[in-house]
Order: C-alpha cells, then sequence, then structure tokens
C-alpha cells in the first residue's frame, strides 16, 4: 500500500486549476473563498453533475475519492468543495519506521526494582524510637 499526503491547501490549488481550465477565457485570479458556483453560472443541475466531473479528474482518482451529485448541494465556494473533498478521503495513520514494541511485562519487571526503592521505608532513628517509646507509656498511663 502506498501512502502518501494530502493538504487542503493542495486540494484548493487542483480546484482552482480545474476552473481555470475549464474556463480559460476568464481571466481573473480564483481564490478559496471564489463562489464558483455563482461565478460561472451554474444551474442547480449543471452544479450537481460537477460532481460527476470532479470524480473522473486524475488527482481525484489518486486521492480515491468520489463525489455524489447530492455532495454539491451546499457547498458553492473553493474552500467548501476542498473540504468536501477532503472529508471523503481515506485516513492513514502511519509510523514513518518500525517501532519497537515492549511487552507490558517486560516493563512490569523493570519497574520493580525502582519501585522497591522507592516504596522501602526508612529504619526509623534512635530519636523517633525514643518519642515512640514516651507517647506509649504516657498512653498506658492515662488508661
Amino acid at each position: 500500500m502506498q501512502l502518501f499526503s494530502v493538504s487542503i491547501r493542495e486540494i484548493q490549488i487542483d480546484l482552482i486549476h480545474y476552473f481555470q481550465g475549464l474556463f480559460p477565457q476568464d481571466t481573473a485570479p480564483i481564490f478559496p473563498g471564489t463562489d464558483v458556483k455563482k461565478r460561472y453560472r451554474y444551474t442547480p443541475e449543471a452544479w450537481a453533475e460537477v460532481a460527476d466531473e470532479l470524480s473522473t479528474e486524475q488527482w481525484m482518482v489518486h486521492l480515491g475519492v468520489v463525489l455524489i451529485q447530492d455532495d454539491m448541494r451546499f457547498v458553492s465556494t473553493i474552500a467548501q468543495l476542498a473540504s468536501l473533498i477532503s472529508n471523503h478521503i481515506h485516513h492513514v495513520v502511519a509510523p514513518q519506521a518500525r517501532v519497537e514494541v515492549t511487552p507490558l511485562t517486560t516493563l512490569m519487571r523493570s519497574s520493580k526494582p525502582v519501585l522497591a526503592s522507592i516504596e522501602t521505608p526508612k529504619k526509623p532513628t534512635k530519636r523517633a524510637k525514643a518519642a515512640a517509646r514516651k507517647a506509649k507509656k504516657r498512653k498506658s498511663g492515662r488508661s
């Protein structure tokens, strides 16, 4: 399996090139916020068909995204289209290199000596022993 990355910005650029190719006579710049549905006067039916046309573009095939006509109902700008396409991409998270996995039991065994040294109570000092004896005598003398 070949893994690759793509950003929203790259999708926006591909969409801008797509519309520039469809309407070469329009030399005004296209930005992510450009409402291409309104700019190129698409009817609702023609705009829905853009989903089919976009789905056959090589870069869309490479992304593995197929839009359906109903997807186009609530989008009209380059940014909205890019977000729609991005949401249809299958996202994979994989490490870039082989990751060594340490079993939990090994981790627990190696931490026991450290925990033992932390949890071992300190021996009481002579002063602490004497104070404890005095407290014990006082308590037994009151009873």
